[in-house]
């Protein structure tokens, strides 16, 4: 059998990797392998379970991850990502409300646009934690729907609060640049 890559010729027929170029040969043998000197002195016992484990390429899998409870950190995950994700669904109706309309004339709205502010980044903290308590659940806990429920809602919730925070500083900004341009002589 040769190389497929540099066209050496391999030295054992299941050889895998190719010893000159280190290319993975395309063709792998299922049949048992050919018997050597060293192979006649061993016991049958132990000949038979030699056999059978050379019979056959190992090949390694990824441990299956096993269906159950949710445990704590899939909850903290759950309630964090619900949190974070409500906050600016939140803001925003309360931004279309008759209150907010008649704050945004009235000179407190500074007041109100920072209070908006640091619950935008309080949102963002619980996404940041939902997201953490997601990575500790996958884990040390069993896998289940709720971590990825939470999960899920934690990166809406970061997405969320972080272009809601944006936009309030850039509004921010751009009233204190009017207001300042407004009362110069």
């Amino acid at each position: 059998m040769f190389c497929t890559k540099c066209g050496e010729k391999l030295i054992e027929p299941n050889q895998r990797f190719c010893q000159n170029c280190g290319n993975e040969s395309a063709i792998t043998f299922k049949a048992p392998q050919l018997r050597t000197e060293r192979d006649q002195y061993i016991s049958k016992t132990s000949l038979q379970s030699t056999r059978e484990g050379t019979n056959f390429l190992v090949s390694q899998q990824k441990p299956v991850k096993i269906k159950g409870p949710p445990g704590p950190h899939s909850k903290m995950c759950l309630g964090f990502g619900i949190a974070s994700s409500v906050i600016p669904l939140f803001v925003l109706i309360f931004n279309f409300s008759y209150i907010f309309i008649m704050l945004r004339t009235s000179v407190d709205f500074w007041i109100v646009e920072m209070i908006f502010m640091v619950i935008y980044a309080i949102g963002l903290m619980f996404g940041i934690l939902s997201r953490t308590n997601s990575a500790q659940a996958g884990k040390r806990e069993p896998l289940n729907n709720v971590e990825k429920v939470g999960s899920i809602l934690g990166i809406i919730g970061l997405i969320g609060n972080a272009i809601s925070l944006g936009t309030a500083l850039i509004n921010m900004v751009s009233r204190i640049i009017t207001y300042n341009f407004n009362f110069i002589p």
